[in-house]
């Protein structure tokens, strides 16, 4: 028999499952470019010398709107890589955050699932007698299921 908190939980665990699968996998992604900056920046600074090198011979031969074409895309090429590593910073704090979020209703989709199982065995149970010696023996075995005191 399925009934609507089975299958609401099942649909949950689901979710929960492709959007930890999602999120690993950008996370992974991410961490690689992270990984790889330091050689790009490398080339970056060898492509800016490069072309400090060649403005200063345009500007000694007079070619300076050639040379101010160079500056330009210099410039440009900079300000881009400022900004990639503005926005990989960005997304690496914000797939922290949403693994975090995960974790949480991860923690959460436990517990309801612990609470489900606790409601199921509660209706299963018979009801507490009212003299001393089997309620002292069911709380006993309430105890011993819990693994601990109640």
């Amino acid at each position: 028999c399925i009934t609507f908190s089975s299958l609401f939980v099942s649909l949950c665990l689901f979710s929960l499952f492709s959007l930890s699968l999602s999120l690993s996998l950008s996370l992974s992604l991410s961490q690689a470019i992270e990984r790889e900056r330091p050689e790009k920046l490398r080339k970056l600074q060898e492509a800016t010398r490069s072309a400090q090198a060649l403005l200063d011979q345009l500007a000694s031969e007079g070619g300076s709107r050639r040379a101010d074409d160079i500056q330009k895309a210099a410039e440009e090429l900079n300000t881009r890589w400022d900004g990639f590593c503005a926005l990989l910073a960005e997304r690496l704090e914000w797939l922290a955050y949403q693994s975090k979020i995960l974790a949480f209703y991860n923690l959460w989709q436990q517990l309801e699932q612990a609470v489900v199982n606790s409601e199921n065995w509660l209706k299963v149970q018979q009801p507490p007698a009212s003299e001393p010696e089997p309620l002292k023996h069911q709380l006993e075995r309430c105890r011993v299921r819990s693994g601990g005191e109640v």
